[in-house]
């Protein structure tokens, strides 16, 4: 994938995108690493991140992008067996035998499951804590990237997840921040 392919992508999805250099230096950075390095894209609310990683996932051949939400439902649904795919996807063969086929993801909107919300008795922070935990090792076996979004700092972060997982997150990876815009608003 080209960066002329990237960002004609991006006008495919937001017409009406418009490019300044703040933008143009932080696209330039996310191209140059999210095939290699773990991405933690940090910004406001309709800063751009959600709009920057699905640019970079032309034709979804090179992670899986996934809302943070649509795991927490799929947990709601039926527990760490729903989300495996997103984890190890463990696959049976035709001999009964199970093997472990993880891919690279990028979990949008990490820091959404601040709440009290809780499944099968589960706070939804402690299940995000462990899903980026198990990401983390799948990292370190098997060599797969977990990109995120949030719209929390990194204080923000440690707050929620600790300083261990915090530190795991942010091996391998470029954290690129986002200017305090909404280019939502500006769009429409």
């Amino acid at each position: 994938m080209s960066k002329k392919a990237v960002f004609k992508r991006l006008k495919e999805l937001e017409p009406n995108f418009v490019w300044n250099d703040d933008l143009r230096k932080i696209y330039d950075n996310i191209y140059s690493n999210h095939k290699q390095k773990q991405i933690i894209l940090i910004g406001s609310v309709g800063s751009g991140k959600t709009l920057a990683m699905q640019a970079m996932n032309i034709n979804g051949n090179t992670f899986v992008d996934i809302p943070l939400v649509e795991i927490l439902y799929e947990y709601e649904r039926g527990g760490f067996e729903r989300i495996d795919k997103y984890l190890y996807n463990e696959v049976v063969n035709n001999f009964n035998v199970r093997s472990k086929q993880p891919f690279d993801i990028c979990i949008q909107d990490i820091g959404i499951d601040n709440t009290s919300l809780q499944f099968f008795g589960t706070k939804a922070k402690d299940l995000v804590n462990n899903i980026l935990l198990i990401r983390h090792e799948i990292f370190k076996k098997y060599g797969k990237l977990t990109h995120i979004t949030t719209n929390d700092t990194l204080v923000k972060l440690k707050a929620a997840y600790g300083e261990r997982n915090l530190s795991r997150l942010q091996e391998n990876s470029v954290l690129i921040v986002f200017p305090t815009h909404d280019y939502r608003r500006k769009i429409k």
